[in-house]
């Protein structure tokens, strides 16, 4: 028998992964159950320690009421629709996060959320029971990450294993409510607080809208696991990002990041790039698979706390996916979409040979006596499809004030497409509360 590469890198992860692998629901929450209660010890028998000293807690309240009206359905290009985008929703969320200090080299993280309330439509925060077409109340505990530490002269390890949040080179967090989680590790290697070399993977996830962890797997696709391995150089309020994924017989995905901040005699001025190139496996089917890639740039000009200017500029070459797929699984939002330039709220503006500009401007009344009041409108242009405006209104409470950590906001969008077969309107208005206590 000829033992290929791809073989081999498919067999070390499966004996990787094995031993947070339950073979099925119920082992899933006893393996849970089994973190958890390592994690309880560790504060029983070491309670005085930096475990608890050092340990932060964030509670994040939210509630918002959404309308949406569109006249296009869900996948409909595809020719698989899974129902109208029209929406109307009222929800609220609770969510509560701990991040131990370590016992020792010990430490662990939890972190447990529920989405509730009504809607009609795809909320993409509640659960979509797909049989029935309804909105369900969402709740999970979905962070259980025992974690070890290592500090030696100028070099610092961190690896953290259970269910996990990852961010490391083609896996994010994802851009919810709540952070998404993968039943897998990571691992973090930083040279004298400069450059970071990172490896992670993973054989399931849960998105937000989930109540466990899921199967990477969408129709035809079925990935045994996905990893990545990720370089960043650090430097003073900025950084280079460069990470290489695979999502096993799915999709190659390879991406670079830059934030750049220039303070300016009158301001501070901050260069963002973003590139990325994917590339789909033969098992998924496509005929004449070719590289896809993304490109964009962006900059940000804040003029002494009074307005924020923002441009940027983007292509997109997606000959296969039509639309421009930044992730290593066929679904869920296990990416860094929320670093793209021209990405609007409603649309990412990265179909296939899209050009898109974006020019923003928000107004800030620190010097009008109204601190963390701002009012911001962005238009952003694809040239070939279509454009979107964003306005927001929107008050954060300054620190030291009765009310310090509630954000209030009023959030509305219009999207229209050159041809006139999709175009969509919404609002959002939101109320949202975030404090962090010791």
């Amino acid at each position: 028998m000829i033992v290929t590469n791809n073989d081999l890198e498919q067999e070390t992860m499966r004996a990787l992964l094995y031993i947070i692998k339950p073979t099925n629901k119920c082992l899933s929450w006893l393996g849970r159950a089994f973190l958890l209660g390592l994690c309880f010890v560790l504060m029983t028998v070491d309670a005085k320690s930096q475990f608890l000293q050092d340990s932060e807690i964030h509670v994040d309240l939210t509630g918002y009421g959404e309308y949406r009206n569109s006249n296009w359905e869900y996948n409909q290009a595809l020719g698989n629709s899974w129902g109208d985008r029209d929406l109307r929703a009222i929800l609220g969320s609770f969510g509560v996060r701990f991040t131990s200090g370590y016992a020792g080299f010990l430490g662990a993280d939890l972190s447990t959320y529920t989405n509730i309330g009504a809607a009609v439509g795809m909320t993409e925060v509640l659960k979509h029971d797909f049989d029935n077409n309804k909105e369900r109340n969402v709740a999970d505990l979905n962070v259980i990450a025992l974690k070890t530490r290592f500090v030696g002269a100028g070099m610092q390890f961190d690896f953290k294993i259970g269910y996990v949040p990852i961010d490391v080179g083609n896996i994010g967090y994802g851009d919810t409510l709540h952070e998404h989680s993968y039943r897998g590790f990571e691992a973090k290697l930083l040279f004298n607080e400069e450059i970071e070399l990172s490896y992670a993977a993973a054989d399931r996830f849960s998105p937000e809208f989930s109540d466990g962890m899921d199967d990477m797997m969408f129709g035809s696709v079925h990935e045994d696991f996905i990893h990545t391995v990720g370089v960043k150089r650090i430097f003073q309020d900025g950084y280079v990002d460069a990470g290489v994924g695979h999502g096993a017989d799915y999709r190659i995905n390879a991406q670079v990041a830059l934030l750049y901040p220039m303070p300016v005699s009158a301001g501070v001025v901050e260069l963002t790039g973003f590139a990325h190139l994917g590339r789909y496996l033969g098992s998924t089917g496509y005929s004449g698979i070719s590289n896809e890639y993304y490109i964009g740039a962006g900059l940000t000009f804040t003029y002494a706390d009074f307005v924020r200017l923002r441009f940027g500029h983007s292509y997109t070459s997606a000959r296969n996916s039509g639309e421009m797929n930044f992730r290593l699984t066929p679904w869920g939002q296990s990416d860094e979409r929320a670093f793209l330039q021209t990405a609007g709220r409603l649309d990412y503006f990265a179909w296939d040979d899209e050009i898109a500009t974006q020019v923003g401007a928000t107004l800030l009344f620190d010097r009008m006596d109204f601190p963390g009041l701002e009012f911001g409108v962005t238009v952003i242009r694809g040239w070939n499809e279509a454009y979107e405006l964003d306005t927001h209104l929107q008050y954060k409470f300054p620190e030291g004030s009765t009310l310090a950590g509630v954000t209030a906001g009023v959030y509305q969008s219009r999207l229209r497409f050159n041809n006139g077969m999709k175009n969509e309107d919404a609002i959002k208005v939101a109320l949202g509360y975030s404090f962090q206590f010791r």
